[in-house]
């Protein structure tokens, strides 16, 4: 089975996708980007009841920034 990740905002079009992607057998691997406001806590727990696993959160801090800038 092949891992994929998938960039969930918490709206339709990404949870579909994410599901999508499971029902063709794929390892899915949700990931919300936490914004300087925080992030959509309501969308994120539908999310993770939908797909039946874990949003992992990543703060779209100066780190992130950087590795967006510069990739290793």
């Amino acid at each position: 089975m092949h891992r994929v990740l998938s960039l969930v905002s918490g709206g339709l079009d990404s949870l579909l996708a994410g599901r999508i992607m499971q029902e063709l057998g794929f390892d899915v691997e949700p990931v919300h980007l936490v914004g300087q406001w925080g992030c959509n806590v309501d969308a994120v727990e539908i999310v993770e009841r939908q797909l039946k696993t874990p949003v992992t959160q990543v703060s779209k801090g100066s780190a992130f920034i950087s590795l967006v800038r510069k990739p290793k």
